[in-house]
């Protein structure tokens, strides 16, 4: 089997984007994670082709952990008007938010750059769906996508993971 494995600290120096996508610090590691392993498979198709042999992509994005610094237009979708603000999370119960000077604005704000942050990571991920798609590789594929927790924001008697 051959595999092809990116590390979390490897993603994160590549942060500021390289090669054809050229990506913008504020994308952070979600869009520069998937643009290169994008890249490493356009890259390697023949020879993965040539070997006939499955292989492995591990692509670890770290998005859509802290900070929810999407760019403005993922977070004006759910917020109008957000005004580029950042909320860090209170990882306490909902009872004690105000102990931490968090108010109802606050978690508004929270919220709407988390989903900003989440729909950032779904359109990077659905871009390189539509790379596997375009290179034949879907019949041949498991995409296997996990998550290390969520965040919750009022949902249960928390307001954290």
């Amino acid at each position: 089997m051959i595999a092809f494995e990116r590390s979390r600290r490897k993603a994160h120096r590549h942060q500021t984007g390289s090669g054809r996508c050229g990506l913008p610090r504020r994308v952070q590691c979600a869009g520069a994670s998937w643009c290169r392993s994008e890249e490493w498979v356009e890259k390697h198709l023949d020879v993965l082709a040539q070997a006939g042999e499955p292989f492995f992509l591990y692509v670890d994005t770290w998005d859509p952990h802290e900070p929810w610094d999407a760019p403005r237009w993922y977070t004006e979708r759910y917020l109008p008007g957000y005004d580029g603000r950042l909320v860090n999370p209170a990882y306490t119960t909902l009872e004690n938010l105000a102990q931490f000077g968090c108010t109802v604005e606050d978690v508004a704000i929270a919220r709407a750059c988390y989903s900003g942050k989440l729909e950032m990571v779904d359109r990077w991920l659905g871009r390189f769906l539509d790379t596997v798609d375009a290179l034949g590789l879907r019949d041949g594929t498991a995409v296997v996508f996990t998550t290390d927790h969520g965040f919750c924001f009022g949902g249960t008697t928390c307001s954290a993971r």
